[in-house]
């Protein structure tokens, strides 16, 4: 048995197509199609893996695929002929865990390729869903009316649904350490314990045969009804909600997206995304009948879709990047950003009024941004909010979400004391603070005031220093009076004016 049976166009795809949405909350997708390397593929479920790769089953030919983030695929053959593979997800150990809907086993692949199959006690159970649940173990659905658990060492346990007939479809685990399961044939939603215990929450909308069900961002559960064409949601306590598609293109499969947002498929050749709050955009799929089914999150910040047709798909929004660059003393200090997407930011003091250029832009998702900083004379290598960035003078800004980065300069003050370390802006206070032994290093800058030594210090005044008071071919400058009565002074690229 398969999911369903649809006359279906066969077109060449177009590989790379980009476009712009209809509304929404991205400006616009790009959605990317890779072809299967053996025809009429028909992928089913697909998975994001531990080796950051995407896996996915190939229903028509017995096989499991895998396509890297850059588009390259591998196809690894099940040991058992015409299996029907089904549904995938990622297991607690390492491995990626599969339904053989037309042989009745459970399937292991490990990251290198190598297969396990383990066989169901129920003849005849037609495995369908499979998630890892929050004990350990794989849960799957039996589509003639029971729920399976798996152990990762293969011990197999079966539960009877209360439902006869009700046809167990998709299963995931829930945001409260259940598990919870569509039905295809009746109007319910089911929740089952990690003991066992299973809980069923019907609804008004008739024949709505249910799908693919997720968790999402807001701590509910989310569901599709592919004859009903609604997206619906559902609270761990059992309220649910209903939000009707705009086209009633039959929705299949649902995942999380990395941008808070839900995403799904529908199988008459739509991508589409609901938000929390149930706002719906629709963006078409370039293959037309391509009968796209599952859908996952990727590691590289885009959705991924299996196409009955033969194809796996990827949809990547844009993702905004916001630049705050300053010092970290009011007035004083800054410096300049530049680097992809024609960014050239620049900040002098520590606040934002001081920003100039352009400091923000948006980029695919699952992009790297390259960014380089460049302090004034007077700053030092500035700290970025990055993570691993630290003060390097380059950093990559991943960009799997909206991302706001901090550029903050340390300002250097004009003279320091070698001794305490003291910074300021004035010689006459750096030599207050000086010992009687001392050096005071000068930024190559001018000093504004009149400098009078008294009392016994010995201090040595190394002007022309950079902003990490090291030695410029320049000079620095008193714009005042230099008066000694008492102790002495040793210059170096000092000029009095």
């Amino acid at each position: 048995m398969k999911k369903r049976i649809f006359l279906t166009v066969v077109l060449l795809a177009v590989l790379f197509t980009s476009f712009a949405a209809p509304t929404g909350v991205d400006a616009a997708v790009t959605i990317t199609e890779y072809a299967t390397p053996t025809q009429n593929s028909d992928p089913q479920g697909i998975t994001a893996g531990p080796d950051g790769n995407l896996w996915f089953t190939e229903y028509n030919v017995n096989k499991i695929g895998k396509i890297t983030p850059a588009g390259t695929i591998t196809e690894y053959p099940i040991p058992t002929a015409a299996s029907g593979p089904l549904i995938i997800t990622a297991g607690p150990d390492g491995n990626l865990w599969f339904t053989e809907a037309n042989v009745n086993k459970v399937g292991k692949i490990t990251p290198t390729g190598t297969i396990t199959e383990y066989p169901i006690p129920t003849a005849g159970s037609h495995p369908w869903g499979i998630t890892a649940g929050p004990d350990g173990n794989l849960w799957f659905t039996e589509y003639y009316n029971k729920i399976g658990k798996i152990t990762p060492a293969g011990t197999i346990s079966e539960y009877p649904v209360p439902t006869i007939a009700g046809y167990p479809r998709r299963i995931t685990a829930g945001p409260d350490g259940n598990l919870w399961f569509t039905y295809h044939d009746v109007n319910k939603i089911g929740k089952i314990t990690p003991s066992g215990t299973i809980t069923e929450y019907s609804f008004l909308t008739p024949t709505s045969q249910l799908e693919d069900i997720t968790a999402g961002p807001d701590g509910n559960l989310w569901f599709v009804e592919d004859h009903g064409n609604k997206i619906g949601k559902i609270t761990p306590s059992g309220a649910i909600t209903e939000y009707a598609l705009p086209s009633g293109r039959y929705p299949v499969g649902i995942a999380a997206g990395p941008d808070g947002n839900l995403w799904f498929t529908e199988y008459f050749n739509n991508i589409g995304m609901i938000t929390t709050s149930g706002s719906i955009t629709e963006y078409a799929i370039p293959t037309v009948g391509s009968s796209p089914y599952g859908i996952a999150a990727g590691p590289d910040g885009n959705l991924w879709f299996s196409e009955g047709i033969g194809k796996i798909g990827k949809v990547s929004g844009y993702r905004h990047l916001a630049l705050t660059v300053k010092s970290n003393t009011a007035g004083k200090g800054g410096g300049s950003v530049n680097g992809d997407g024609d960014i050239a930011c620049t900040g002098h003091g520590s606040d934002s009024s001081g920003m100039s250029g352009k400091c923000q832009a948006d980029f695919s998702s699952g992009t790297n941004v390259n960014l380089y900083q460049t302090p004034d004379s007077d700053s030092t290598w500035a700290t970025w909010s990055v993570s691993g960035c630290g003060t390097n003078q380059n950093c990559q800004v991943p960009m799997t979400s909206d991302q706001n980065v901090t550029v903050t300069y340390p300002y250097t003050f004009m003279a320091k004391v070698n001794s305490s370390q003291y910074g300021c802006d004035s010689l006459a206070l750096a030599y207050g603070n000086a010992i009687s032994v001392d050096t005071i290093y000068g930024r190559a800058v001018a000093f504004t005031e009149n400098f009078t030594l008294s009392g016994n210090k010995a201090v040595t005044l190394l002007g022309g220093r950079d902003a990490w008071y090291l030695p410029l071919n320049a000079w620095t400058t008193l714009q005042g009076i230099l008066a000694i009565q008492g102790g002495s002074l040793t210059l170096e690229k000092l000029v009095v004016k």
